[in-house]
Order: structure tokens, then C-alpha cells, then sequence
């Protein structure tokens, strides 16, 4: 839990809604093609995120969806707290400066394709989390235990 109120640098909460031009610009800015693929990958994989959402087995895990905004130049993690056809219901736990726009504890609509990431962390078993993987790919194997420690992950799942 430490890891998540420390890594997933902000949430929304209110009625705002991400599905207009703000977001839908092109999140895979880096000219690193790893990067780029985490994105793609992740994106093409939302229906594989809403399939495990719906697993009572699952229910009382920790998900989160990543949200670019090209503006600001800046990436947010958002809590799901809940799923309808084609969106999910977000709320901000934490904000940076350039998204003052952003309320922490607001509720905000977010429609799929406003999503760059999504993450499901199962009592330590990470689902997803496309991001992450990157980052800690980074890392040197000591580094990737503390990283692990950190986000509160115990064992990475299969990629979907």
C-alpha cells in the first residue's frame, strides 16, 4: 500500500470527464520504442484489465489506469472505483503541481482509449502495470527487489 500512495503520482475526483482532446493526443512521445510498446501494449490490452475486474476472486484488489495529459507533459495513476462498458470511474489520490486542475478525492470518467496503463495489484501479484515493468527493467536485480518492495509487488503475472 506504501508503494502505491508513493509511485502513482496523482488521481482525479469530480465530475471531470478525460475523453475529450486534452488526453486523446498521442501519449507515445519517447523515441524509445520499449516505451512506446508499453503503451501500445497496454492500450491493446484494456479488454484483458475489465475481464479480471470482473472476477469476484479479484474484487478487493488495488486497480489503477494511467492517464496522459500531453498539456502538462505529465503521466497520472488514478484508483478505479468502479467500471461501466466503456469507461472507468477514477479518483485522484495524489496530484502534481502543473495538474492543479486535479482534485484529490474527485471522481472522474475516464473512456478507454484516454488510458496509456493499467495495473491490478492482488495482494502482491501484479497484473498489467506495462509501465512499471519498464522502470524496473531499468534496474539491477538489487535494485528490482527494493522496486518490488516498494510498489508492493511480490510476483509480476504474465502479461496478458
Amino acid at each position: 500500500m506504501k508503494y502505491w500512495l508513493l509511485l502513482l503520482v496523482s488521481i482525479l475526483h469530480s465530475g471531470l470527464s478525460f475523453s475529450g482532446d486534452e488526453v486523446k493526443s498521442n501519449p507515445v512521445l519517447s523515441n524509445d520504442l520499449l516505451w512506446q510498446r508499453t503503451i501500445i501494449e497496454a492500450k491493446a490490452s484494456i479488454g484483458s484489465f475489465r475481464e479480471l475486474l470482473s472476477k469476484p476472486e479479484l474484487a478487493s484488489s488495488f486497480a489503477l489506469v494511467k492517464v496522459y495529459f500531453p498539456e502538462q507533459g505529465a503521466y497520472l495513476w488514478f484508483m478505479v472505483v468502479d467500471v461501466d462498458s466503456k469507461s472507468f470511474v477514477v479518483q485522484a489520490f495524489e496530484t502534481l503541481p502543473q495538474l492543479d486542475h486535479i482534485v484529490i478525492g474527485e471522481a472522474y470518467s475516464v473512456s478507454d482509449e484516454d488510458i496509456v496503463d493499467w495495473s491490478l495489484n492482488n495482494s502482491g501479484s501484479m497484473y498489467g502495470g506495462f509501465s512499471m515493468r519498464y522502470i524496473r527493467d531499468q534496474k539491477t536485480k538489487d535494485e528490482q527487489d527494493k522496486y518490488d518492495q516498494y510498489v508492493g509487488v511480490k510476483e509480476w503475472m504474465p502479461l496478458p
